[in-house]
């Protein structure tokens, strides 16, 4: 299901600088800077501007006077805040699922844990993102010739994709991003459908295996 979504919207100006004019080709290189709109689509959170950036190198080679091409490698930054931040400007009185009482129990790492219903949404988005994530990541790596590494990509080592910085605490999403993750790489390395298949254009985890992954107990 659809959690909510996030716009982002650019204002920068920028400087081209070449390296070299000729007739064949000019290498050159650009930097740029401004401001980032992020505009969170859930309910409670309001919009906010930051600063952003960008760089890019690439060459342009004219075919004639008034045609050319131009290979470009450009790359963005915008400043973000961490989910404590995200978290102080949250308005928690508009949300009814944050006060709600825990309806769901999870384990891993021999511990125990309990959240609500948007709680257990959000755990189970984890599995399918990172399900997806890995198996284009492996999809990728066996393209290109690379070994057999889960643990070296960096959606893996990072596993905050799709994370809100709501209902659950940010480790646990990781957990079970990263449970989701592996067997997706596993999957895409491999180019076989154990662990789950691909459903409406996204790859998704088997229903049964997701629900034996996250073994939520009901409380009440």
């Amino acid at each position: 299901d659809r959690l909510g979504g996030f716009a982002i919207t650019y204002f920068q100006g920028g400087l081209v600088i070449p390296f070299a004019v000729s007739r064949s080709a000019t290498p050159y290189f650009s930097v740029g800077a401004g401001v980032a709109n992020l505009d969170p689509r859930v309910s409670g959170a309001s919009s906010d501007t930051r600063f952003a950036a960008n760089a890019s190198i690439g060459v342009k080679v004219p075919i004639n006077r008034n045609v050319g091409i131009k290979l470009e490698e450009r790359g963005y930054f915008t400043s973000l805040s961490n989910y404590g931040d995200t978290n102080r400007y949250y308005n928690y009185n508009q949300d009814p699922y944050f006060y709600s009482a825990p309806t769901y129990r999870y384990s891993y790492g021999g511990r125990y844990y309990e959240t609500n219903q948007y709680g257990a949404d959000l755990l189970q988005q984890g599995l399918n993102n990172g399900y997806e994530e890995g198996y284009q990541a492996g999809q990728a790596d066996r393209r290109d010739g690379w070994r057999f590494d889960y643990r070296n990509s960096y959606a893996y080592q990072d596993a905050n994709y799709g994370y809100n910085g709501f209902y659950v605490n940010q480790g646990d999403y990781n957990y079970y991003f990263r449970q989701g993750f592996q067997r997706g790489y596993r999957d895409g390395y491999y180019s076989r459908s154990q662990y789950g298949r691909l459903v409406n254009g996204k790859y998704q985890l088997l229903t049964g295996l997701l629900s034996t992954l996250l073994n939520l107990t009901t409380l009440r």
